[in-house]
């Protein structure tokens, strides 16, 4: 028997000795092997998952959808702790959106690009703002843009009406102090010949505010302020068809809608043309809107109840008539049996009518006249879009679901009809997602 065995006496009494050394080198290799057998295992795996789906060991992964509308892709601008959806303008087949944002730093209004299907970066404009709202972008001479907004006027501690011109490269060229010496209280504005611009607003008193208006010529430079009338407020601009400016604007005196003729900074042909929806103590009318088709005017009223709930109520006659009218709830019947041509971009438009127990809030007219005018709405939880003509609503499409809004999405159009929507929808982190959809 070897001395090296077991049982030879250099493993006995004091010369025993156990070999530690060898199984702390042999466990160590052992590890070492499973450590790289667990490694290639993996190795393996991941291999095997990029392999052709058509292997039996691959990993099928399948990509979110991402959001779409009826006329195609959900665009993101962004997102903005701001309720109004983004001011959009199209011209010349590029779309223009602009939106108020704020970072950790400051408040701004941010601008992107849309055109080729592709969105730029977005722009914020060299602009001196406070806490700025009602945003609203207006074509202007040499391919340039009016910017106006409403803000707060630090020293004279009241909200008053400013304006900037903007290049095509939305660098500012221009942004005088505000024109209006009154407190403001709503706005609105017409493009007018060789870039200018009319504005009119409503201001002074709260409770009994005056009409004033100015033109900016079209490199932004505003002319002298002038009174436009004493009792007046939410000031709507619309044009016809044939090119006739028309100003609305509720008076406070008559409880009524007076329509005038705009010529030139004076209003011609003035009169009553609707009453006022009632509204009870704790309702609050959110936004007043007019447009025209070819034979009609239409007015909208979005109204906030009491209850949190968004209602919505129109009125509409012929554009000569003599009456005042009453507005009435805006409800809609949609027939998916049969569907209707619009004259624009639209997509399938399914047959409806403007009566049924589905109310709809939130409207707010393409902004321009049309033979077939469209309108979109919020329809429950979804937004959509209505078409009417002769006073009567002819069409309906969804287009998506949004959840519930808390101001008007807006529309527009461009020299070849297509459509373009932008909404702000909120989520539940505080900030709202502010959205575009288009036919283009």
């Amino acid at each position: 028997m070897s001395d090296e065995s077991p049982r030879s006496g250099k493993f006995c009494g004091q010369h025993r000795r156990f070999p530690y050394k060898k199984i702390i080198s042999h466990c160590r290799d052992s590890i070492l092997a499973v450590r790289t057998l667990i490694g290639c295992l993996i190795i393996f795996s991941i291999v095997s998952a990029c392999t052709s789906p058509s292997a039996s060991s691959s990993i099928s992964i399948t990509p979110t959808p991402q959001p779409r509308t009826t006329w195609g892709d959900i665009i993101n601008l962004g997102q903005a702790p701001y309720a109004p959806a983004p001011s959009v303008l199209s011209r010349d087949g590029d779309i223009l959106t602009g939106w108020i944002g704020a970072d950790d730093e400051r408040v701004f209004q941010g601008f992107r690009y849309w055109h080729d299907d592709t969105l730029d970066s977005t722009v914020i404009p060299v602009l001196d703002v406070s806490a700025p709202f009602a945003q609203s972008i207006f074509p202007a001479d040499n391919d340039g843009y009016h910017l106006l907004w409403m803000d707060i006027e630090p020293q004279a501690e009241r909200i008053q009406l400013f304006s900037a011109y903007l290049d095509n490269t939305l660098t500012t060229l221009i942004a005088p102090p505000s024109f209006a010496s009154e407190q403001v209280t709503h706005y609105t504005a017409i493009p007018d010949i060789e870039g200018a611009l009319w504005v009119v607003w409503s201001g002074g008193l709260l409770a009994e505010p005056a009409l004033y208006y100015v033109r900016i010529d079209g490199l932004g430079r505003p002319m002298f302020p002038e009174r436009l009338r004493l009792d007046g407020d939410y000031p709507v601009f619309a044009q016809t068809l044939d090119n006739r400016t028309y100003l609305f604007w509720i008076s406070q005196v008559n409880r009524a809608v007076l329509r005038g003729e705009f010529v030139g900074g004076e209003l011609q042909d003035v009169r009553a043309i609707s009453q006022l929806p009632d509204l009870s103590g704790s309702d609050r009318l959110i936004e007043f809107s007019a447009m025209f088709d070819r034979t009609h005017q239409y007015l909208f009223w979005n109204i906030m109840r009491e209850d949190g709930k968004a209602d919505t109520y129109i009125s509409t006659s012929p554009i000569n008539s003599e009456d005042v009218i009453s507005p009435q709830p805006m409800t809609i019947t949609v027939d998916t049996t049969q569907t209707i041509q619009t004259g624009f971009n639209s997509s399938t438009v399914y047959t409806a009518v403007s009566v049924g127990d589905t109310r709809l809030s939130w409207a707010s007219p393409l902004d321009e006249s049309a033979d077939v005018l469209p309108v979109v709405v919020q329809n429950e939880v979804s937004i959509g879009v209505t078409y009417w003509q002769g006073g009567a609503i002819i069409g309906y499409q969804t287009l998506t679901e949004t959840g519930q809004l808390l101001r008007s999405p807006h529309i527009t159009t461009d020299r070849d009809r297509h459509l373009t929507v932008t909404w702000s929808q909120p989520t539940a982190y505080g900030v709202a997602n502010l959205n575009m959809t288009t036919t283009r």
